[in-house]
C-alpha cells in the first residue's frame, strides 16, 4: 500500500519474479481496507506517510479484525518514535527504504519470508488449540443442552471462528415418500463475515444427492470424509460448488444409529485451505457427537411420547389415581379422583392425604401410611373416602412406591383405587332379597299347610250334611282351593329348585345370618380383586394389549407362561402355557441360570418391583424390564414382567461413550486439561466431569481426583486464597483468569494457568457449575522468569556502561552497517553532533547532524563538514575488516 504508483509497480514485478508470490496494490490505505474486507493475505505491506492516513492508522484499524495477518512498515521515515510506535501498534518489522532498490528489496523479501513462516507456525498452534478448546465446548454443550436443534446451531457459532472458514453448514439426507429416492436437505448453517448465506438456497433443498454429487456421495455414504481444492473435484460437482464461491472444501458424514443421517461441510472462499489429519479426525469427532446428541434427541422425544401415553392413561384412568409425597402431602390426582371426592384437583394438591379419607378410618389410615412410607405396597386394601357433600364412598386400593433411581430414597407414592361402592350395594340389595326369599319359602310352607289342614276339616262336616246338592257343592269349592294350593306348592318347588341352582353353580348359600360370595377354585381368570368379573378381566386385558411394551405373566413355581399382551405376542408368538425359559431364551430346555424369580420374593412374601436391563436373544435388541411378584389365582403368586425398548439409548450411550474416550485421547495429547464441578446449596463442590492432560500435569487419574472431590486439595498452601478467589468464589455470570502452583502426584511444583466461568444450573435448583481449563505453565514461566532476570541484569550492565562512557571526555560510539548510530555517549552528542541527548542520534547517520548544522549557518557554507568525513572513515573501515585510526578535524 502506497501512494506512489511507480514504487508499487515496482515492487510487485520484483516479488512476482520468482513466482513465490502473488501481489495486490493500493494506492491508499482506504482502498486497501476495502479489499482485506473482500480477501485474506499472507503479508501486508505499508508505506509510512499516505494522503488519506498513516501507517499507524491504518495498522491500528487493521488490527482490530485482523490481529495476526503480518504487517511490515516500509517507509523512508527514520525518526525513533515512528518505529516504537509501530511496533507497539502490532507491526512486526519496520523497513526504512535505501537508496539501492535492489538491496532494499531483498531485505523486503527477507522480511516477508520470515514473517509468513513465523506466522504460519504460530497460527498452526494457535489454530490447533483453538480447535480442540471448541470442540471441547461443542461437546459441552451437545451433552448438556436439552434442545438438539439450539444445541446443533450453537456449535457451528462456536466451530465457525475457531477453524477461521467461510461457511459451516449442515445437510440432512431423507428420502422421497413418493420415489424413495434419497435426497439431501440443508438445516443449518453459520457463515463469517462478508459470505452470503445459503440456508435458503431453493437448489440446496431435496437435492437428488446421489445424482449431484455421485463422488461425495459415495464417500460420505461409505463414512469416510470428503476434502480437498474444489478445482480438483469431477467436474459433475465443481460447477455447483464453484457456483456458491467455494475454493476448498471439507465434508464429514454423520452417522445416527449406525445409518448415514447426513453430512457436515466446511467451505473456504477466499483461500485453498488445506485440512491436515489431526483437523480432519477433531471434526470426524465433532460429526460423531452431533449424531450422538441426535441420536439421544431421537430417544429422549420416544420418551417424551411414551411418557405423554401414560400421563393420558392416568388422566383419563376410569379408576382413582393419587400421588403423595413422604409428607404425606398429595401432588397429583387424575379426573376420577376429582369426581370421586367431589373436590377439583387444585384445592386437593398440597393438602394433607387425611383430608380425603373418612374420619372414622383414621387410626387405620394412619397405620397403613406408615408401611406405605416404609415401602410396603397395598394390595386391595378398602378405604373409604368423603364426598365433598359427606356422602363416603367405599374404595379398593392398591399403592406403588416411586424412588429416585434403584435403591434410592422414597419420592412419592402413587395409589390406584377401585370403586366398589356400587359393588356393595347391590351386594347389600341381594342379600335382602335373598332374605325376603327365605321369608316367603317359610310362609309359602306355613301357608300351604295352614289352608290344606282347614279344607280337611271342611271336607269332613261337608259327609255330614244330608242335602245332596249342598253337599256336593261344598266339595266341589274345596276342590277348586286344594287345586290352587297345589299349583302354589309347585310354584314353591320351582322356587327352591333355583336356590339351589345358585347355591351350586353360584355358591349362594342361604344361613341364619347373610350370604356370601365365594369364588369357584378353578376359574380361568380371577384377579385379586374380590368380586371381579370376566369382564372387569378383559377391561383389563385390553388395557395390556395397548400398551407398547412387552408385558406377561409367568408362573413363579411352574414357569409357565399364562398371559402375554399383544406387543409379547407379536414378537414371540403363540405362548401361554409353554415354560419361559423356551419362549423367552434361545434353545433354553430348562430355567435359565440367572432367573431373576428367586429376587421377587421372600419368606415374608412379595418383594419391591426388580430392574435390570438385558439384551433380547431373539430379535437382539435391549431392554429394561420390571419383574414383580403379584397375588393371582387362589392367592398363588405370579410374576408380572414388563419390558421397556431402551435399544437407542444404549447405542447412543454406546456412542457417546466412545466419543468421549476419542476426545480424552485427543486431548490428552494437549498441554491443558478441562474440568467441570458442581456446588451444591451446602457449598461443597465436586468434580463430575474432567478430560485432557490431567495425569501428565497432576500426577494423578481422573478418578482420584474425583475421590478428592475438588482439585483445590492439590492446590499449595500459599495459592488456596487465589483459588478460593478466582475459582470457587466465582458467581453465576462471573469469568476470571488466574495462575496457580500445584502440588503434583510425585511431590514436584507445577505452574498452571487456570481460566473459569461460573454459572448457574437450571435443573436441580440451587446449583452451581463451573467450567474450566488449566494449561502447564511450567517451563514458560521458567522461560519468563529466566528472561525477565536476565534483562534486568542486562539492563543493569547497559546503565552501568553508559554510565562509564557518559563520565569520559572521549566521544564513544556504536554504528551498523547502514551507518546509523546505536549508540552515542555524552560527549559525542555535545562536542560534535549537537544533539539533545544520548538518545537522539540513534537510528540517523551523520550526514542528518551535518545538515542540521548548515541549515542553522547558512551564512557559513563551510560550516560543520564533519559529515563527508565521518561518512568516508566509515566506509574505509567496513571495506578493511578489521580495526583503522584516523585524524578528524
Amino acid at each position: 500500500v502506497d501512494d506512489d504508483p511507480a514504487l508499487l509497480e515496482a515492487c510487485r514485478l520484483y516479488l512476482e519474479d520468482t513466482g513465490e508470490y502473488a501481489v495486490d496494490t493500493s494506492l491508499s490505505a482506504t482502498e486497501a481496507l476495502i479489499r482485506l474486507q473482500q480477501k485474506s493475505y499472507d503479508v501486508i505491506i505499508a508505506d509510512y506517510e499516505m494522503p488519506d492516513m498513516n501507517a499507524l492508522q491504518f495498522l491500528s484499524i487493521f488490527r482490530r479484525c485482523d490481529p495476526f495477518t503480518p504487517f511490515i512498515v516500509f517507509t523512508g521515515r527514520g525518526r525513533e518514535e515512528v518505529v516504537i510506535q509501530a511496533l507497539e501498534g502490532g507491526a512486526d518489522y519496520y523497513l526504512q527504504k535505501g537508496e539501492d532498490p535492489k538491496t532494499q528489496f531483498e531485505a523486503l523479501r527477507d522480511r516477508i519470508a520470515g514473517a509468513v513462516a513465523r506466522r504460519k507456525s504460530e497460527n498452526a498452534h494457535v489454530r490447533k488449540d483453538r480447535l480442540l478448546a471448541a470442540i471441547a465446548e461443542c461437546t459441552r454443550i451437545l451433552l448438556m443442552e436439552k434442545e438438539v436443534n439450539q444445541a446443533i446451531q450453537q456449535v457451528l457459532d462456536i466451530i465457525g471462528p475457531a477453524t477461521n472458514q467461510d461457511r459451516i453448514y449442515i445437510f440432512q439426507a431423507h428420502t422421497d415418500p413418493k420415489t424413495h429416492e434419497l435426497l439431501v436437505s440443508q438445516r443449518f448453517e453459520w457463515t463469517n463475515k462478508g459470505v452470503d448465506s445459503q440456508l435458503d438456497n431453493p437448489d440446496l433443498q431435496n437435492m437428488p444427492f446421489q445424482i449431484v454429487a455421485p463422488y461425495s456421495y459415495d464417500l460420505l455414504h461409505r463414512g469416510k470424509m470428503v476434502s480437498g481444492l474444489v478445482k480438483n473435484h469431477p467436474e459433475s460437482e465443481r460447477e455447483i460448488l464453484a457456483a456458491q464461491g467455494i475454493i476448498s472444501i471439507l465434508l464429514v458424514p454423520i452417522i445416527v444409529d449406525r445409518k448415514f443421517w447426513g453430512f457436515i461441510g466446511f467451505d473456504n472462499c477466499r483461500t485453498e485451505y488445506e485440512w491436515n489429519k489431526g483437523e480432519k479426525e477433531t471434526l470426524l469427532t465433532l460429526a460423531n457427537s452431533i449424531g450422538s446428541a441426535i441420536a439421544r434427541a431421537s430417544v429422549e422425544d420416544d420418551l417424551r411420547k411414551t411418557n405423554e401415553y401414560l400421563e393420558n392413561l392416568i388422566t383419563n384412568a376410569s379408576g382413582p389415581i393419587i400421588v403423595w409425597d413422604p409428607e404425606l402431602h398429595i401432588t397429583r390426582v387424575n379426573r376420577a379422583c376429582e369426581i370421586l371426592t367431589g373436590c377439583p384437583a387444585h384445592d386437593l394438591i398440597g393438602k394433607d392425604l387425611s383430608v380425603i379419607f373418612h374420619q372414622q378410618d383414621q387410626e387405620r389410615w394412619a397405620c397403613l401410611m406408615k408401611s406405605a412410607f416404609n415401602g410396603e405396597r397395598w394390595d386391595m386394601v378398602d378405604i373409604p373416602v368423603r364426598h365433598r357433600d359427606g356422602s363416603v364412598k367405599y374404595i379398593l386400593w392398591n399403592s406403588s412406591p416411586i424412588y429416585s433411581t434403584a435403591g434410592g430414597p422414597l419420592v412419592a407414592t402413587i395409589a390406584l383405587g377401585l370403586d366398589i361402592t356400587e359393588k356393595l350395594r347391590l351386594e347389600e340389595e341381594k342379600d335382602a332379597a335373598i332374605k325376603q326369599i327365605k321369608v316367603n319359602f317359610a310362609q309359602q310352607a306355613v301357608l300351604n299347610d295352614g289352608i290344606r289342614n282347614p279344607l280337611a276339616v271342611i271336607t269332613g262336616y261337608a259327609e255330614l250334611i244330608p242335602e245332596k246338592q249342598i253337599r256336593e257343592m261344598i266339595v266341589q269349592q274345596v276342590s277348586q282351593i286344594d287345586s290352587m294350593v297345589t299349583q302354589l306348592d309347585r310354584r314353591w318347588n320351582e322356587s327352591d329348585s333355583i336356590l339351589q341352582y345358585l347355591q351350586k353353580h353360584h355358591n349362594i348359600h342361604m344361613d341364619e345370618s347373610c350370604p356370601a360370595i365365594t369364588s369357584p377354585e378353578k376359574a380361568p381368570f380371577v384377579s385379586a380383586v374380590p368380586g371381579l368379573h370376566d369382564k372387569g378381566i378383559q377391561e383389563l386385558i385390553l388395557i395390556l394389549d395397548t400398551l407398547d411394551i412387552l408385558t406377561y405373566i409367568i408362573d413363579l413355581e411352574s414357569h409357565e407362561l399364562i398371559y402375554g399382551n399383544q406387543k409379547a405376542r407379536e414378537l414371540y408368538g403363540d405362548m401361554v402355557g409353554k415354560p419361559c425359559y423356551e419362549v423367552l431364551q434361545k434353545g433354553q430346555t430348562s430355567p435359565c441360570p440367572f432367573c431373576t424369580n428367586r429376587q421377587l420374593t421372600d419368606s415374608k412374601g412379595p418383594l419391591r418391583t426388580h430392574v435390570w436391563e438385558r439384551k433380547n436373544p431373539i430379535d437382539g435388541r435391549w431392554y429394561e424390564c420390571h419383574a414383580r411378584a403379584i397375588p393371582w389365582i387362589n392367592g398363588r403368586l405370579v410374576r408380572l414382567e414388563m419390558a421397556v425398548d431402551i435399544s437407542g439409548r444404549k447405542h447412543a450411550e454406546e456412542i457417546l461413550l466412545h466419543n468421549e474416550e476419542r476426545y480424552r485421547q485427543i486431548s490428552s495429547l494437549t498441554s491443558y486439561f478441562a474440568f467441570s464441578c458442581v456446588r451444591y446449596p451446602d457449598g461443597m463442590f465436586h468434580i463430575d466431569w474432567m478430560a485432557g492432560a490431567v495425569e501428565p500435569i497432576t500426577g494423578y487419574t481422573i478418578d482420584e481426583l474425583k475421590e478428592k472431590q475438588c482439585w483445590r486439595a492439590i492446590v499449595i498452601d500459599e495459592d488456596l486464597p487465589v483459588f478460593d478467589q478466582y475459582v470457587t468464589g466465582l458467581v453465576p455470570g462471573q469469568s476470571a483468569t488466574c495462575e496457580l502452583w500445584i502440588r503434583h502426584k510425585n511431590g514436584d511444583r507445577i505452574r498452571i494457568s487456570c481460566k473459569t466461568r461460573c454459572e448457574q444450573s437450571e435443573s436441580p435448583a440451587g446449583v452451581i457449575r463451573l467450567y474450566g481449563g488449566c494449561d502447564d505453565i511450567t517451563q514458560t514461566w521458567q522461560v519468563q522468569k529466566a528472561l525477565t532476570e536476565r534483562e534486568e541484569r542486562y539492563h543493569s550492565f547497559s546503565s552501568m556502561i553508559r554510565m562509564m562512557c557518559d563520565t569520559v571526555p572521549d566521544m564513544i560510539w556504536a554504528k551498523d552497517l547502514e551507518k546509523k548510530y546505536l549508540f552515542a555517549n555524552k560527549a559525542l552528542c555535545e562536542e560534535l553532533l549537537n544533539a539533545r541527548d544520548p538518545s537522539e542520534p540513534i537510528g540517523k547517520t551523520d550526514l542528518f547532524f551535518a545538515e542540521r548544522e548548515k541549515r542553522e549557518h547558512p551564512e557559513n557554507p563551510e560550516w560543520h563538514t564533519f559529515g563527508d568525513i565521518c561518512r568516508d572513515t566509515d566506509q574505509i573501515t567496513m571495506d578493511a575488516g578489521e580495526p583503522r585510526q584516523f585524524d578528524e578535524y
